[in-house]
């Protein structure tokens, strides 16, 4: 299985890697992917704008995934399963792409991320993904919980069957090793 690797807005895909590299062991197959433009002002990597405009967002997110969709596809077309793991705007764009059903996606794990303007269904259920992991924090200065919530009631709507949402109470949005570390995040329930 290959794991795509997708960071988050002003990291890049060596910082990406160093902060897995320091943590846990790689799989062969683990590709880190660059974001495909950098920020006018800052020069920062990142896989699309930032706004804090939601249907703006869900715009960005959905054109960054059109293309990462045809990169991708043409090489894993009809190929084995592929897993995703995002940060921030990585997660953004690794739900949207799972969602979608074309890649042979069947897991994705997203720290700090949620789906932009989540309340209208733009996908058509039932979604095929195997697992879907959300990592947050109740102190992320960026991703609001209320946002994660509105996420997995999403992707409960598209017939994802297994949907895990995990909150820690303190890290801060910008990833780093502690975000790797499961003791520091709880089980949400939604029964």
């Amino acid at each position: 299985m290959t794991t795509y690797m997708l960071h988050g807005f002003g990291s890049s895909a060596a910082a990406f890697r160093a902060a897995w590299s320091d943590s846990c062991s790689l799989q062969d197959e683990t590709v880190f992917l660059d974001g495909f433009e950098k920020d006018r002002l800052t020069q920062q990597l990142r896989w699309f704008p930032f706004t804090a405009r939601q249907e703006q967002l869900a715009d960005y997110v959905i054109k960054c995934a059109d293309r990462l969709e045809r990169v991708l596809g043409a090489k894993h077309h009809g190929a084995s399963e592929l897993r995703f793991v995002g940060h921030s705007q990585g997660g953004m764009l690794a739900m949207e792409l799972a969602c979608r059903g074309i890649l042979p996606i069947s897991q994705v794990v997203c720290f700090g991320a949620y789906m932009p303007c989540s309340t209208a269904l733009r996908h058509t259920p039932p979604v095929a993904v195997g697992s879907i992991i959300l990592y947050s924090s109740g102190k992320d200065e960026f991703i609001h919980r209320s946002d994660v919530t509105a996420t997995v009631a999403y992707l409960s709507r598209l017939g994802v069957k297994a949907i895990s949402d995990r909150v820690a109470s303190s890290l801060p949005h910008a990833f780093g090793s502690e975000w790797l570390n499961e003791e520091n995040f709880r089980e949400v329930s939604y029964v």
